[in-house]
């Protein structure tokens, strides 16, 4: 045991500095392909145009406290949300995209048939 506790036996590491795995490999050039940009898709930018508006219609002529309503509201959100996460790992996994994609596209459906 060493007789000075306080003594440092392996020295710390500047704060800011990241871990070597964290930083692109040269050997592993786009490893990870590009993902997101999910802002840019005209699917997304649509899906926010139907969820505003679902909001907006349910807002208008459906009570409030109505299962219906929230029923709408959220399936115009999980929409919307689900193509935004499908984007977001498209990077890492292709099928989750697919899943997530199909999602949306299950609740705008179910959207379409209220």
């Amino acid at each position: 045991m060493p007789k000075d506790r306080t003594q440092k036996t392996n020295p710390t590491k500047k704060a800011g500095t990241s871990h070597p795995s964290s930083q692109p490999s040269a050997s592993y050039p786009g490893f990870i392909p590009p993902h997101g940009g999910y802002e840019n898709l005209l699917a997304y930018r649509k899906s926010q145009i139907i969820y505003d508006a679902t909001v907006r219609f349910c807002d208008r002529f459906i009570d409030k406290r109505s299962r219906t309503h929230d029923q709408m509201v959220q399936a115009g959100r999980s929409g919307n949300k689900n193509i935004a996460e499908g984007s977001q790992v498209s990077g890492t996994s292709k099928e989750s995209e697919i899943k997530l994609t199909n999602v949306a596209r299950g609740s705008l459906e179910e959207l379409l048939g209220d």
